[in-house]
């Protein structure tokens, strides 16, 4: 990567930074009265990244104190009693704020959690499960919460179970008979697709090429754990399959996508391709360029100003890092 484009890339990281800041008290939360995890919870690890350890430890805090409930699990605003409202995203939220956490070494939060995330793993399918815990009547074997679990179970040396989610993954791209148009995400217990599911509870359940906008991530996100699964086994078929996940996604929606550009910044940094080469490069263009003027990516939900923020400085801060040698 030339000098211009990565002076380009650190100075948006600077701006979203500095906004960020300015917004976080000493205690830990958001200023504005925002008591909605969904905005909190991917910004501990954009601090890690960006080396405000502090910061993300004292945002950590908060969350602990705030939003745990007394199972270990979390809920999503403090007004609410118990985790339920959060079945179906408890695991990917615990999972990012715990690899946050093992980043700045929180261990006490990081084993916590990985403890408490157990419960999610099926040791006959070496899958994880969502909406609850393996064994209950309402447990399904998800593709994202298999990846975000396998990522977590890879940052913290759990081979085993990391390969275990990984094998799951090309499992479940190798069942897609209507992968040109409908990507199912769920399987029963037993190991089939399930292909059936309420209208409401779709976007759960099916990523679509017609509608992606708000779950291509969910395809996306496999590419960067299938690909990190790579870089510590050296086994070929998972970036191979991370390289399926990423054309998949990429065929859904060509277009920006946070992870999209990590994962195609990661297979870059692997393979030296030029066509991953340049699409990382053309979103990460197109992160710097959407950028406000204060530092954040707007949001139709002025709450998620810093969800957004996140998850969009996260991905340009990866580009730097994979695309500095390329």
């Amino acid at each position: 990567m030339d000098l211009q484009l990565m002076t380009q890339y650190k100075q948006c990281l600077d701006r979203a930074k500095l906004w960020s800041l300015k917004s976080i008290t000493v205690e830990g939360n958001l200023e504005g009265n925002i008591d909605d995890l969904l905005a909190y919870y991917a910004l501990p690890y954009l601090y890690a990244n960006l080396g405000l350890k502090e910061e993300a430890y004292r945002m950590i805090n908060y969350l602990l104190h705030s939003f745990s409930t007394q199972d270990g699990g979390l809920r999503r605003k403090l007004s609410d009693s118990t985790h339920q409202p959060l079945a179906e995203q408890l695991p990917k939220i615990m999972s990012w704020i715990a690899i946050a956490a093992h980043a700045i070494g929180r261990f006490d939060v990081s084993y916590t959690y990985s403890k408490y995330l157990r419960r999610y793993y099926d040791p006959d399918q070496g899958a994880f499960t969502t909406i609850a815990p393996y064994g209950s009547i309402d447990a399904v074997l998800d593709l994202f919460s298999s990846t975000m679990l396998g990522w977590f179970a890879l940052y913290t040396g759990d081979m085993k179970k990391a390969q275990r989610a990984g094998n799951f993954l090309q499992r479940c791209i190798s069942l897609q008979s209507t992968k040109d148009q409908i990507f199912y995400l769920r399987l029963e217990q037993d190991g089939r697709i399930i292909t059936s599911f309420p209208s409401e509870q779709s976007r759960f359940y099916m990523v679509t090429a017609q509608n992606t906008d708000h779950n291509v991530h969910y395809l996306s996100t496999p590419v960067i754990f299938l690909a990190k699964l790579y870089q510590a086994t050296h086994e070929e078929s998972y970036l191979r399959t991370a390289q399926s996940y990423f054309e998949t996604a990429y065929q859904y929606h060509p277009s920006i996508e946070p992870n999209m550009v990590w994962g195609a910044a990661i297979l870059a940094n692997i393979t030296k391709e030029a066509r991953y080469i340049h699409k990382a490069k053309k979103g990460a263009e197109q992160i710097v360029s959407t950028q406000d003027e204060a530092g954040h990516w707007p949001s139709q939900d002025r709450t998620m100003y810093h969800y957004n923020t996140a998850i969009k400085a996260i991905a340009l801060s990866e580009v730097l890092m994979e695309l500095s040698t390329t």
